[in-house]
Parts: C-alpha cells; structure tokens; sequence
C-alpha cells in the first residue's frame, strides 16, 4: 500500500523518476512503520490488556506509523522541511483513518454476519483510511509545494 501511495504521490508531482523513488520510500517507510506499529500494539496489548484504552494507544501507535511512513517520502524528497510536514501529516492521517476505520470494522463486525459482505466492508472502509492519509499527505505536499 505504501509503494502505491508513493507511486501516486509521484505521479501527482509529475516527475517519472520521483514515481519510482517515492514508491520504494513509502513500501519501506510504511513497511517498517507497520511493523513498529504492531511491536507496540502486542507490547502494550500485553502491559493493559486490551482494555478500553487500548483503543486510544492503537490509535496513537498508527500515529508513529503514519509518522515513519511519511518522514520516509520526505526523505525520498530530499527536504528537510518536507520530512518535518509529510511526518506530521502521515501521523495525523493515520490516527483519524484508522480511529475511524475502528469504529466502522467494529459496527460491521457487530451487525454484518455474511463472510463476504464482511470482506467488502473491511476494503471499502481500508479505502476511506487510505483516501484520508493520502489526502493529509496531499495537502502537505500542495503546501510545500504552492510556491513552486
């Protein structure tokens, strides 16, 4: 997902050797992100027990996630201004797409019994969580780029 979000990414800033740096950087940013993530989510699953605080730690751990993936696009940039803004909207974007992918898997999961119908919600909801990151890191990066 990362790569592809790069790709996109690269695409939008019209430069074709761009496409291919970005693509590596967030398959790797986001990769290595999702990883720490789920270290720290089984860590502090273990320490609190999944208790309803979990929810808000989950929440803050996709943040570091978020914030990983896009300091690695900022990297493949080659700004430091654009690592600092692209962190700090991969965090934001992560932590509300994922706060509200939560709350839409568990209302799916709650009413929804079918196996299929499930599969189709968890994609378009992995869908809204990828429209709101990639709009963050849009936003960002049209910000950073309004002079140009």
């Amino acid at each position: 997902m990362g790569a592809l979000g790069g790709a996109a990414l690269g695409i939008a800033l019209g430069d074709k050797r761009k496409i291919l740096y970005l693509s590596i950087a967030g398959a790797i940013g986001f990769g290595i992100g999702f990883i720490i993530g789920i270290v720290l989510i089984g860590v502090i699953g273990d320490v609190i027990g999944f208790a309803i605080w979990a929810g808000i730690w989950v929440v803050l751990i996709s943040g570091i996630t978020g914030a990983i993936g896009g300091a690695a696009l900022g990297i493949a940039l080659g700004d430091k201004r654009k690592i600092l803004y692209l962190s700090i909207a991969g965090a934001i974007g992560f932590a509300i797409g994922y706060a509200i992918w939560v709350v839409l898997m568990d209302a799916i999961m709650s009413t929804i019994q079918d196996v299929m119908w499930f599969i189709i919600g968890g994609v378009l909801i992995g869908a809204i969580m990828g429209a709101i990151v990639g709009s963050t890191i849009g936003w960002a990066i049209a910000y950073l780029t309004k002079d140009d």
